[in-house]
């Protein structure tokens, strides 16, 4: 999908891919148990989710863009899993808090995806004219 809007710029590519992977997740956290332990509506809100895969898609749409490959997203997107959910979760204590921060529904998801987001928006200079990338997606 990211290719057929490769003709727009990076920041609108980012924002709408990111937009479009959010609904998609939706029904996983809704429908799907794929939740946290805070309560329903926090957890089944959507809104970090929704936050946290829109900021993503701002590295995930430098990669593809920078790479002119999938496999760089496909690999990053599998490592966050890994190492957020067999990883960072289990290390995680229990302060009764902690599930409104931790966790890829908490806040801090969202604070650490903004810095990671405005660092590759400020890298997007270093991506191929629109131009350029339509005639690689054509390729």
């Amino acid at each position: 999908m990211l290719a057929q809007h490769s003709r727009r710029p990076a920041t609108r590519t980012a924002l709408i891919c990111g937009v479009v992977q959010a609904v998609w997740h939706w029904p996983f956290v809704l429908f799907a148990g794929f939740t946290s332990v805070a309560p329903w509506w926090f957890a089944s809100s959507c809104l970090t989710v929704t936050v946290t895969v829109i900021l993503a898609n701002f590295g995930a749409a430098w990669l593809r863009l920078r790479s002119a490959s999938l496999w760089p997203i496909v690999l990053a997107h599998a490592s966050f899993n890994l190492y957020v959910q067999s990883g960072f979760d289990p290390l995680t204590r229990d302060t009764g808090v902690i599930e409104y921060i931790a966790n890829e529904f908490g806040v801090g998801f969202i604070l650490s995806g903004t810095v990671i987001a405005y660092v590759f928006w400020r890298l997007r200079h270093h991506l191929p004219q629109p131009s350029q990338r339509s005639a690689e997606a054509k390729a």
